[in-house]
């Protein structure tokens, strides 16, 4: 029975070191892919402005620096 038990503890404590340090594959492959910059026009006080965006899930991201600069001095 000891042996048994040692036995299984060895396997658990094998596959559970295995599973911990495997590459993330998938992972390090849909993070490369996520994010693609573009330009994007923003209407602001009846102008369109350019803004460097970037797009990731279908979400457009805007710099806050970038949307501060432009909001100066709007109404």
């Amino acid at each position: 029975m000891k042996k048994l038990r040692r036995n299984v503890v060895i396997l658990l404590s094998t596959t559970m070191m295995l599973v911990a340090f495997m590459p993330r594959a998938g992972i390090a492959a849909n993070l490369g892919n996520a994010k693609k910059s573009n330009t994007s026009k923003v209407l602001v006080d009846g102008v369109f402005k350019k803004f460097e965006a970037y797009t990731i899930e279908s979400n457009n991201y805007f710099k806050l620096r970038d949307v501060a600069m432009v909001l100066n001095g709007t109404r």
